[in-house]
């Protein structure tokens, strides 16, 4: 297949069709990890920057002033506050990619993301409340201490607080999206 692949002009090259094959779960699972923390690390200045911006409703002196104070007065790791409980939150991802597939097989795509997604941000949720005070910080916080503080002053409810609005906001928008059932994967060549 290479050697056919090479011989061929790079005007035939410029898209070939394979088709897709079934993917395992545990491919999946990886998958869906792979690039749930991809996506988190490459994101995490921008959702740090909004974090605080968000906080500071009164001084809206605009994203890049803001990022460049945190930088003098914080130091370069301050665009990854929060990033070790954002990385926790991979198995959510996991989950929520090895379910989809045979959720869709057995339901409407609508019930099965629905489905997918709930548990999603139901093993995301405490993560998320914590990289989210984190972010917020303008001081050093020992993501320990931010915990046992959460847990001491609300108990479990403390952790989920937000859930019903995630779930709200999170679940269904990703339910009602469209999903391309692929039965081939175009290659693009020589791009």
């Amino acid at each position: 297949m290479l050697v056919s692949l090479l011989s061929m002009s790079a005007a035939s090259l410029s898209a070939v069709v394979v088709p897709a094959q079934q993917l395992f779960a545990w491919q999946r699972a990886v998958a869906g990890m792979a690039a749930y923390c991809s996506a988190t690390f490459i994101s995490s200045p921008i959702d740090v920057l909004k974090t605080r911006m968000q906080l500071r409703k009164a001084e809206s002196s605009g994203m890049f002033p803001l990022a460049i104070t945190m930088l003098r007065t914080e130091g370069a790791l301050v665009f990854f506050s929060g990033i070790g409980p954002a990385l926790c939150m991979a198995p959510a991802a996991m989950v929520q990619y090895t379910l989809m597939d045979p959720l869709r097989g057995m339901m409407p795509l609508i019930m099965a993301a629905s489905i997918a997604g709930a548990l999603d941000i139901t093993i995301k949720c405490p993560f998320d409340m914590l990289k989210t005070t984190l972010q917020s910080s303008t001081t050093k916080l020992s993501p320990s201490a931010v915990l046992h503080g959460i847990w001491r002053t609300g108990g479990v409810r403390g952790l989920w607080t937000g859930y019903g609005a995630t779930l709200v906001s999170t679940a269904w928008p990703q339910s009602s999206r469209p999903v391309d059932q692929p039965s081939r994967i175009l290659v693009i060549a020589g791009a």
